[in-house]
């Protein structure tokens, strides 16, 4: 170690002229204490000069490079810092947009006179408005996915005509058709006739109709039914109709028009009151045929023939009552009185009859009636009167 601290001290000793001559500007003494001569002195000055021109342009360069990484840190810098701030701004944007307020700042929104604005719900954890909490992105079961409810669009009510005869109303409800077959007899002399009858509802208020008279069989002697009638009625009210009837008889030809007001009143959803039905009939042409008598038509005709005055017509007051006493069965009662030839008398027809109804369904009726043609001729007029209707 001592030699090696020696070796350093004798270095130390042999450069430190060197470094004092460089410092000064000038060459270190040469050895052995001779002095450089001038040539050579200039010639380390020249070198020492070129040698500080590199190293001020190494210097230069350097603190241009510098200035230019630094310039362009700047930059860099300053297009990061207005990025951040237009992340920002749109960011607050979209808070603002979506209503959310997490920094519980109020909404300075201005609303209309008279309206308050509504706190959000704080329901959430922590005080948090509702719904914060809330993961979008998490996974829902089939117990949290919302039951899907389909629409479904009410048929409409279609009404049903009923099966009790005190609610029916005055005409057939719309594409409903009814088939009805009526035979009317009396025991002394023994009359049997027959009718058939269609009728069918256009609409609610519109019915129209056709019935036929199958002839009548008098005391053994039968009479072809030879008339028809073309029925129409039209409802003006639930409890008024218009009623038009016009029978013919095709041989001979003769025609008659028949006008009635039916009325029908209903009580406490099982009396009823029918009116006004057949109410005035005259005749068109040679005298009004009967659908339902062909015997009775038969004798006008002898009557036309022979020069006899036919009646012009009649008037028929009568009214018909129903009590219901199942939803299917009622009895009904009824009575009229004609006026032949339009007059009124003591001894005018005047007829009365009972009858029990049966309704299988609201489609079917079947019954029968007994009473008097006539009140007058109680001996020769007592009868049944069997009917019977299909609707579909």
């Amino acid at each position: 170690m001592r030699a090696v601290r020696v070796a350093m001290v004798c270095v130390v000793a042999l450069l430190a002229p060197r470094w004092a001559a460089a410092q000064a500007g000038g060459d270190p003494p040469a050895a052995g204490g001779e002095k450089p001569d001038d040539g050579a002195a200039k010639q380390g000055d020249k070198k020492d000069g070129d040698q500080k021109k590199k190293r001020g342009k190494k210097h230069r360069g350097k603190k241009h490079r510098r200035g230019k990484k630094s310039a362009a840190g700047k930059d860099a810098a300053s297009k990061d810092a207005a990025a951040g701030k237009d992340a920002a701004s749109k960011d607050a944007a979209g808070k603002d947009d979506a209503g959310a307020d997490p920094a519980g700042k109020e909404d300075d929104t201005e609303l209309p006179p008279g309206v308050e604005a509504t706190p959000p719900s704080t329901g959430g954890p922590g005080g948090a408005p509702t719904g914060t909490e809330e993961n979008p992105h998490a996974p829902v079961t089939d117990f949290d996915r919302p039951v899907e409810v389909e629409a479904t669009v009410a048929a409409p009510v279609v009404a049903v005509y009923p099966i009790e005869r005190a609610l029916r109303p005055i005409t057939l409800p719309r594409r409903m058709t009814e088939v009805t077959l009526d035979a009317p007899n009396s025991f002394n002399p023994y009359v049997q006739s027959g009718l058939l009858g269609i009728h069918h509802g256009i609409t609610r208020e519109i019915q129209v109709g056709l019935r036929y008279g199958t002839g009548t069989l008098f005391d053994g002697e039968y009479f072809t039914g030879k008339t028809v009638a073309i029925d129409g009625e039209y409802q003006i009210f639930h409890w008024l109709s218009a009623q038009l009837a016009v029978p013919m008889m095709f041989d001979p030809y003769s025609v008659g028009v028949t006008v009635g007001a039916p009325m029908k009143f209903t009580v406490l959803d099982r009396l009823r009151f029918d009116i006004f039905r057949d109410l005035v009939t005259f005749k068109v042409s040679r005298f009004a045929p009967s659908v339902v008598d062909a015997a009775g038509n038969d004798a006008q005709v002898v009557a036309d023939e022979t020069n006899s005055v036919l009646e012009d017509g009649e008037i028929n007051a009568n009214a018909a009552a129903s009590w219901q006493l199942q939803p299917n069965m009622s009895i009904e009662g009824r009575f009229g009185v004609k006026a032949r030839d339009f007059e009124f008398q003591s001894d005018s027809p005047t007829m009365f009859d009972l009858g029990l109804i049966y309704s299988s369904t609201n489609k079917v009726d079947i019954g029968g009636r007994f009473g008097f043609a006539d009140l007058n001729h109680t001996d020769n007029t007592f009868g049944l009167w069997l009917l019977a209707a299909i609707r579909i």
